[in-house]
């Protein structure tokens, strides 16, 4: 009698998470020539390809009529993901950011690399003293698989006074004039320095009971100043103006 009719099989599994380049060759020993194939997938070939993740089934007889099923199982990498934290830039201008990243899925190894502003370049797996931009990173694992992201660095803008409201004296001489401003941009850790006439100084944001003249204004952060200057203007002094006419004749008008 003809020996055992015996399938075996060697396979090769996904690449990349979600392709479809897997194979199955498959080698027949026993039972008589001629013999023939049948895919759970209908194809009717000895060996497949371009195979997705999932389990394959084969019927394989002889001439004759004897047969024996064999399943093969294609699995894939788990999909490559990239997560992140970053620190902006702590003042405009500054070069003080960072991108740390972890990954999964792939197969190991996985290399990396960034590209981002004014011609960055690196192949860490984490950045730091970087600028303002976008940075995007591409890592790749053993099969060649990658994935990308891009992460954004911010930082504050520059520093700058908005000016609000300037009220002027309403007197001539009085004190009740008023100003107040809004300090934008920088790092948002503002002190203030005011310097008027008759020697008034003040550390407050908005400043009131003014007397005329130039105030200058001296705003810093923890790394830059600015400054402006803003004049309380008051009215001219009123003045009262009499004419009098003299009576030509004793009595007379």
């Amino acid at each position: 009698e003809p020996e055992e009719l015996i399938v075996s099989g060697i396979t090769n599994n996904v690449s990349c998470n979600g392709s479809a380049d897997g194979f199955i060759d498959i080698s027949i020993s026993g039972g008589v020539g001629g013999y023939s194939f049948y895919w759970s997938n209908g194809q009717t070939i000895e060996d497949i390809s371009n195979l997705s993740v999932g389990v394959y089934s084969v019927l394989v007889s002889d001439s004759n009529g004897c047969s024996q099923t064999i399943d093969f199982e294609i699995t894939e990498p788990d999909a490559m993901a990239i997560s992140e934290n970053h620190s902006n830039v702590s003042c405009n201008g500054g070069s003080d950011g960072a991108i740390y990243i972890s990954e999964s899925g792939g197969i190991q190894p996985i290399t990396y690399l960034w590209i981002g502003p004014n011609g960055f370049s690196s192949t860490s797996q984490d950045i730091n003293q970087i600028i303002s931009g976008d940075y995007t990173i591409t890592i790749s694992d053993s099969n060649n698989c990658s994935k990308s992201s891009t992460f954004y660095v911010s930082e504050p803008s520059s520093l700058s006074i908005k000016i609000d409201t300037v009220i002027n004296i309403s007197c001539f001489q009085e004190c009740n004039g008023k100003i107040e401003i809004t300090a934008e941009g920088g790092d948002s850790i503002y002190t203030y320095q005011w310097i008027g006439p008759n020697g008034f100084s003040s550390t407050n944001d908005d400043i009131d009971s003014l007397c005329a003249g130039v105030y200058e204004l001296i705003v810093s952060d923890t790394t830059s100043s600015i400054n402006t200057t803003i004049n309380i203007t008051q009215p001219s002094e009123l003045q009262l103006m009499i004419n009098a006419d003299t009576a030509l004749c004793f009595g007379g008008t």
